[in-house]
């Protein structure tokens, strides 16, 4: 989001979409998580990321879009991994911070 700082203990409201089986009057518990949180979940795959979270892949996409990140990380976090394991030192794992 432009202009606003991610910091770690910034927190996000969620609100789940309702799923096909439940009914419309059923009650929606939003999901609150904070920026580090969301940084831990960078290591799954993003339809992993949102079972763990208990919401949809479209709902944590629309999350995403809204802070302005435009690609869920997961891959690059592990091509960064990959490369620090083979070449010994860190090899950028800090620049997804």
């Amino acid at each position: 989001a432009a202009g606003i700082a991610l910091t770690d203990d910034l927190v996000f409201t969620v609100f789940p979409r309702r799923r096909g089986e439940q009914k419309k009057n059923a009650a929606k518990v939003p999901v609150r998580l904070t920026m580090r949180q969301l940084k831990e979940l960078y290591q799954y795959p993003l339809d992993d990321a949102a079972n763990r979270l208990g919401i949809s892949i479209t709902a944590l996409k629309n999350l995403c879009r809204n802070i302005g990140l435009v690609r869920w990380p997961y891959r690059k976090v592990q091509s960064l991994k990959k490369r620090s394991l083979a070449g010994g030192k860190d090899a950028g794992l800090n620049s997804l911070e």
